[in-house]
């Protein structure tokens, strides 16, 4: 379990940090965002397109080389952004960290917590959804005090550090948790061939698609990115140091989201197991568009004081 939280909180690092790096770049390096659009893009499409694949992977081989695997990718995706060219960033923080990101992520800890705690997979699934916000929000200020204090390098030598710790945990503990593999029945869970387990996955696939509920979870999914990693993500802090705002402050911020995300989301994982999660997502749902209706009155009327400190403005 510490594996895994750690290996969730590892990955979660990387995702937020591209809004914390645009803004940098265009001070230390002269770099537009449309510079490194393409690769923070790419980031967030492999980020959901490779969890199906990793799960299988995770299936036929086991989860501690898949995600060692994933780490590698992290750790070298790492490597190659510290050298400050946009094509190697684009390419490496586009391919290289939205691959590892992908593996582990939200779809990983739902995989962990179906196969090993099948009585609270709710309550888990929590847990690790926390574990995910924590490294997407929560350590965004620590980010920024060193990205302030050494530079825009710091925060990506970081988040490869906890990656380093993530790698070690998983081969020291999670080779006896493969072992330790049961279904919902308590009996050892076999490796199937991958054929076989990527031909079950298209006929689910398949059978899924003819079903109201599917596309119902598909557009609260594309919601749900769209604001959370669209807006929030990578968008909010160069936003708001276009008002005038500092890079501290919308970190703080973000990091407000993330400690209110944690309560939310180990609740929310908690209800799950004891009320129909067709009552939660009305619930969440509802709050979240009220929320977004109300988060432009709330960006302008709350920081538009601060913008007269903005060069634009007083242009």
């Amino acid at each position: 379990m510490i594996a895994t939280i750690e290996s969730i909180v590892a990955a979660g690092s990387y995702t937020t940090l591209a809004g914390l790096l645009i803004t940098q770049f265009s001070i230390d390096l002269g770099w537009k965002a449309a510079t490194v659009s393409a690769g923070v893009a790419l980031n967030m499409l492999l980020y959901g397109v490779t969890a199906p694949f990793a799960l299988i992977l995770m299936d036929r081989y086991g989860i501690r080389p898949v995600a060692i695997g994933a780490m590698t990718l992290l750790l070298v995706g790492s490597a190659v952004c510290l050298w400050p060219n946009p094509l190697g960033f684009n390419l490496a923080w586009g391919l290289l960290i939205g691959l590892g990101t992908g593996c582990l992520t939200m779809a990983y800890g739902a995989h962990v917590a179906r196969l090993w705690f099948p009585r609270s997979v709710g309550l888990v699934s929590g847990v690790l959804t926390a574990a995910a916000v924590v490294g997407q929000f929560a350590l965004l200020p620590l980010w920024t005090a060193a990205m302030t204090r050494y530079g825009w390098q710091a925060p990506i030598i970081g988040c490869g550090l906890l990656t380093i710790a993530a790698t070690g945990l998983n081969w020291i503990w999670m080779g006896e948790a493969e072992d330790r593999r049961q279904d919902r029945q308590g009996r050892k869970v076999p490796r199937q061939p991958l054929f076989l387990v990527v031909g079950e996955v298209v006929i689910d696939l398949l059978r899924y698609m003819r079903r109201r509920p599917f596309w119902i979870l598909v557009l609260l999914s594309l919601i749900c990115g769209a604001t959370t990693n669209g807006i929030m993500w990578s968008h909010f802090t160069p936003a708001a140091v276009d008002c005038g705002i500092t890079v501290e402050a919308a970190s703080f911020v973000l990091a407000l989201i993330g400690i209110f995300n944690v309560a939310g989301t180990m609740a929310a994982g908690w209800l799950a197991d004891r009320m129909s999660s067709r009552v939660i997502l009305m619930v969440v749902f509802f709050g979240r568009s009220l929320t977004l209706l109300w988060l432009p009155l709330i960006f302008w009327g709350a920081f538009k004081p601060l913008c007269h400190a903005c060069p634009r403005e007083r242009h």
